[in-house]
């Protein structure tokens, strides 16, 4: 017999029912954790030098094929927003920038984003939770205390693309980070 076929009130119908409720509300929750447009990342106050500058790059231990974490602060000291719209490195395959909300609880829903913009006199960081960045596909393992070159992709106001280069230091991986939703990225 089919839940077609069920009468409302049988045992049938209402497990079926049941089932296409749960399964909405589920949907309508999960939509709701995922960002309609790029997040507002965390921002502070800083003086308008007329330079950017880039402070405190650090990636987590990873092994080979890996992924690891980029964390890094961004001063923007000049007159007009900048944005950022990449991070590579010679040693990974794949690097993007994403959105998660809560990668270090355990039940991360990543989402990766075309770019972060950083307003000017604000000071933008990129960590483990909310806007970050992740080098992926790791062609070789990162040990702690490791020297690894990281290169950030960025626009300026007048739509100028630049590239910075800097080294970033390996850190270990919190205990706590949780990188499973990888797999399930929405790119």
């Amino acid at each position: 017999m089919d839940v077609k076929d069920s009468k409302p009130g049988s045992g049938r119908w209402s497990i079926a029912l049941l089932s296409a409720v749960t399964v909405a509300l589920l949907a309508a929750a999960v939509m709701q954790l995922i960002p309609r447009s790029t997040p507002s990342p965390v921002l502070k106050r800083t003086a308008l030098t007329g330079s950017i500058s880039f402070t405190g790059a650090t990636l987590t231990a990873a092994g080979l094929e890996g992924s690891t974490a980029v964390t890094l602060d961004i001063a923007n000291g000049t007159r007009g927003a900048i944005e950022i719209v990449g991070v590579s490195s010679p040693i990974a395959r794949l690097g993007l920038l994403h959105y998660d909300a809560n990668m270090c609880k355990g039940t991360s829903i990543m989402v990766q984003i075309p770019n972060v913009e950083d307003p000017s006199g604000r000071l933008l960081i990129l960590g483990l939770k909310g806007t970050g960045a992740m080098l992926m596909r790791l062609g070789k393992p990162l040990r702690r205390a490791d020297r690894v070159p990281v290169v950030l992709t960025w626009r300026n106001a007048e739509g100028v693309t630049r590239e910075s280069r800097l080294v970033a230091v390996v850190v270990p991986r919190p205990r706590h980070l949780f990188f499973g939703s990888m797999t399930s990225m929405r790119m």
